[in-house]
C-alpha cells in the first residue's frame, strides 16, 4: 500500500516531464474515526485505528508529484490499483475481498498477482487517441464462505470470471478517469511504453504527451487465470469434528 520510491526515480520521472511520481505517504498525526470518510483498504497515513504508545507514524498510501511538486495524494487501496497498471513495478501478492457474486452476505477473499506483462497500445488519428491497456491477472480464491465449491462446477467458476472481470475492469478504469481529471496525468509510467509506438523521440515529443493524456480515451481490459480455490467445499459434519 505504499509505492516503491527513490531519489533516483524521483529526478527520473520528473526530468522526463511525462507520468506523474509517486512517493511514500507518511503522517505522525491520528485522525479519529469520527472525521474519516474511507472504509475497509481505502485509507491514508493517519487513518489506521490502533493502540500503542511507541510511535504515531503511519505510513500508507502515496504523495502524487508532478514536475517535482507534490500536488495531492492517493489511498493505500489507489496506489494498489496504480501497481497494477505499471510494468516498472514489480508486483507483489496483492490480498484483498470482493463481494461474492452468489452470496452478498460475504465476501471472497483472494490473493491477485501478475504472472504476466501489461499490454498496452495507443491508437491515434482521430481528433482524441485511443490507449488500450490489458492487464493480466492470476487470482486464486482463499475462502468459499457460500460454500459454492467452484472446483467441481465449471459453470460457477464462468460466472465469478465475469464479475470479477467486471468488478476490477471498473476499479482500474475508475482510478484511470480519476487521475486525468484530478491530477492531469497518469501515476503509472504509462509513458514509458507508449513512447514504442512512436518511431523517433521527436514523434512523441511532438506529441506532447502531458499534454494530450489527459483528453485520451482509456480502455482496460482485464484477463483473469484462476488458480486454487478455497479448500473448504463444504460444512463439515458435528461427528467429524475432533477435540
Amino acid at each position: 500500500m505504499i509505492p516503491e520510491a527513490d531519489l533516483n526515480s524521483f529526478f527520473r520521472v520528473t526530468e522526463s516531464d511525462a507520468d506523474l511520481y509517486l512517493a511514500i505517504y507518511a503522517a505522525t498525526k491520528k485522525i479519529e474515526k469520527d472525521e474519516m470518510q474511507t472504509t475497509d483498504d481505502d485509507l491514508l497515513a493517519g487513518e489506521i485505528q490502533v493502540e500503542g504508545t511507541a510511535t504515531n507514524a503511519q505510513f500508507i498510501g502515496s504523495a502524487v508529484f508532478k514536475e517535482g511538486k507534490m500536488i495531492g495524494k492517493i489511498t493505500g487501496e489507489e496506489t494498489r490499483i496504480s501497481s497494477l497498471l505499471d510494468n516498472t513495478w514489480v508486483t507483489e501478492d496483492i490480498l484483498t475481498a470482493i463481494k461474492d457474486p452468489f452470496d452478498e452476505r460475504y465476501k471472497l477473499s483472494m490473493r491477485l498477482s501478475q504472472k504476466r506483462k501489461n499490454k498496452y497500445r495507443l491508437i491515434t488519428g482521430n481528433w482524441r487517441p485511443i490507449i488500450e491497456i490489458e492487464v493480466p491477472l492470476f487470482i486464486e480464491i482463499l475462502s468459499d464462505p457460500s460454500m459454492v465449491n467452484y472446483a467441481k462446477n465449471r459453470e460457477k467458476v464462468n460466472i465469478l470470471k465475469r464479475s470479477l472481470t467486471a468488478a476490477i475492469e471498473k476499479n482500474l478504469t475508475d482510478f484511470v478517469a480519476y487521475g486525468q481529471e484530478e491530477f492531469k496525468g497518469n501515476t503509472f509510467n504509462l509513458s514509458i511504453p507508449i513512447r514504442r509506438e512512436f518511431s523517433t523521440l521527436r514523434e512523441f515529443r511532438d506529441f506532447n504527451w502531458m499534454y494530450t493524456y489527459p483528453d485520451a480515451e482509456v480502455k482496460v481490459n482485464v484477463s483473469i487465470r484462476f488458480g486454487e480455490f478455497g479448500r473448504q467445499s463444504k460444512l463439515p459434519k458435528l461427528e467429524e469434528v475432533r477435540d
